[in-house]
């Protein structure tokens, strides 16, 4: 009997491609953890977005693309059969959805309004929980939903009730949660991203310095810092590598997380990296052929880092490296305050500036015996509340079967 249920492989649904690290580092750490509570495991993840995937070395998952985005076939299905009352649709994921064991959301801030509507994520939920399929926000935030009124609150919050289980990452949701009602299906747990081991990149072009600074910058991160201006932020992210580097008095390697058309970081970073090259700063930009665990063993390595996207902290922090995060969400703040104790270590998009930045990275570094002795003692306690979130589930599980 255990040997036909673990032949039931485990559904991801609404992660992004590798074209996002931090979607791949998700998708690393959540396999490490459900092999660690349930023993071999197979999966299927339908990936929403559509980007391209390249080939998959774990022989134990299948990948599907699932493009979401508006004015989709998806997308066109999804509205018309809503409109004639006939209820959503997922013929992507119904397909799989009998033989899997559970469905699990990965994504980790598609329940948080960071980037726009939360429909598609709703109708999933929907989807799955009507027809009797355990459904999990699997190591997410969640929230805040007030910019759209109380009305719209409650009526997300009555959704996510009937979600089997909401394993939150970080305290910041699991408060919110509690004060709009959704309480007796939620878990703290942490990202599943702590716990994804680093891999030594084979064929750098060129040495890793340890006593370096990482830095990271998105186009994102532009359109709370400039209004979506992005030549004003690349600009701004000269400038302010620029002072990083005049108060250290080290070199700087750029970080680049995410390779989404029109989001790319390796793009957008490269303007700053060219321009500083040829003033004749000490700066260096990692290649985009990277994957997320090479990238995690890098940033391991240097002496300090600053980053926009969650994951490319979430990298450093879980490697001991003393950390900065830009941040415009309560994912970071979270996060921050789990791992720290307090959001000391947090710069909000107003406060980006070449001075600010610069003080901060050299009261980092100044700090880092004492920052990295925190986190040697945080981490293991961080790195077990992210494996918790298996056993969680195959108590539910066990409790539903």
């Amino acid at each position: 009997m255990q040997q036909h249920i673990n032949s039931r492989p485990f559904l991801f649904v609404g992660n992004g491609s590798r074209k996002n690290l931090g979607c791949e580092a998700i998708e690393c750490g959540t396999k490490q953890i459900l092999r660690a509570a349930f023993g071999p495991c197979k999966f299927v993840s339908v990936d929403f977005g559509g980007d391209f995937r390249p080939d998959e070395p774990d022989i134990d998952i299948i990948h599907k693309s699932l493009n979401v985005r508006r004015f989709t076939l998806s997308w066109w299905s999804r509205h018309l059969l809503r409109a004639i009352g006939c209820g959503v649709w997922f013929p992507a994921i119904g397909k799989y959805m009998s033989e899997a064991r559970a469905v699990l959301a990965l994504g980790g801030d598609n329940y948080s309004m960071d980037y726009g509507s939360l429909g598609v994520h709703l109708d999933l939920l929907d989807y799955v929980t009507e027809r009797g399929k355990p459904f999990i926000i699997w190591g997410g935030s969640v929230g805040k939903f007030d910019k759209k009124g109380g009305v719209y609150r409650e009526i997300v919050a009555q959704k996510l009730r009937k979600a089997t289980l909401i394993l939150a990452r970080e305290s910041v949701t699991t408060e919110y949660l509690s004060q709009i009602g959704v309480e007796c299906n939620v878990v703290r747990v942490a990202d599943p991203a702590f716990v994804m081991e680093p891999s030594k990149p084979q064929n750098l072009p060129f040495d890793i310095l340890t006593e370096a600074i990482g830095f990271n910058f998105s186009p994102l991160m532009a359109r709370f810092v400039t209004g979506g201006d992005l030549q004003a932020a690349q600009s701004l992210v000269t400038e302010v590598v620029r002072d990083i580097i005049k108060t250290t008095d080290r070199p700087l390697v750029f970080v680049p997380h995410v390779f989404r058309p029109g989001n790319n970081d390796y793009i957008f970073l490269r303007g700053s990296y060219d321009i500083l090259q040829k003033e004749g700063y000490p700066v260096q930009l990692l290649p985009d052929t990277l994957t997320a665990a090479e990238v995690k063993w890098i940033v391991g390595h240097f002496t300090a880092f600053a980053g926009a996207r969650m994951h490319s902290t979430i990298a450093a922090i879980s490697s001991g490296t003393p950390t900065l995060s830009f941040t415009y969400s309560i994912k970071s703040i979270g996060i921050n305050r789990d791992v720290f104790g307090s959001e000391r270590y947090v710069i909000h998009p107003r406060k980006i500036s070449k001075s600010f930045v610069a003080q901060q990275m050299a009261s980092l570094i100044r700090e880092k015996k004492d920052v990295r002795s925190l986190l040697a003692d945080r981490l293991p306690h961080i790195r077990k509340l992210a494996f918790s979130a298996g056993d969680h589930l195959a108590k539910s599980l066990a409790g539903s079967s």
